[in-house]
């Protein structure tokens, strides 16, 4: 089997767009997968201080043309796949001494084609309000 294509799996680029905007999750560079192998892409969060206690991580997924969907959120150690999406081949782990979580996508097909994007929620300031994040 061949390359899918070459932006199969790409990620955000630091000069799009954001809101309610206190960290710039740092994802990693593309990544190129072949057919039906297993692709990954990590985003570490550098302030988080609480190791994920508390943090909700969500990834979107962007078609060329089309607006981001939600594809998953990961919380508690729980990943929770939107409607719509095969949840047997999603996946998130944490890597808390790192600030770190990575999307695992198995069995990539050509309709995986597209930009991935992280973000996340943190309690901020200890005071139980939550302060929305995105990139």
């Amino acid at each position: 089997p061949g390359l899918v294509s070459p932006s199969l799996l790409s990620y955000l680029s630091p000069q799009a767009p954001m809101a309610l905007l206190t960290e710039i999750p740092m994802q990693g560079p593309i990544s190129i997968t072949k057919f039906q192998k297993t692709a990954q892409m990590t985003c570490e969060i550098q302030k988080l201080e609480s190791g994920f206690d508390g943090t909700i991580i969500h990834w979107y997924q962007q078609k060329e043309g089309k607006a981001p969907e939600r594809l998953l959120l990961f919380t508690g150690g729980e990943t929770s796949v939107e409607g719509g999406f095969q949840a047997h081949r999603y996946k998130v782990e944490k890597d808390p001494g790192q600030n770190r979580c990575v999307l695992i996508i198995k069995d990539v097909i050509p309709d995986d084609t597209a930009t991935y994007y992280c973000a996340y929620w943190a309690k901020y300031l200890g005071d139980g309000n939550d302060m929305p994040t995105t990139a």
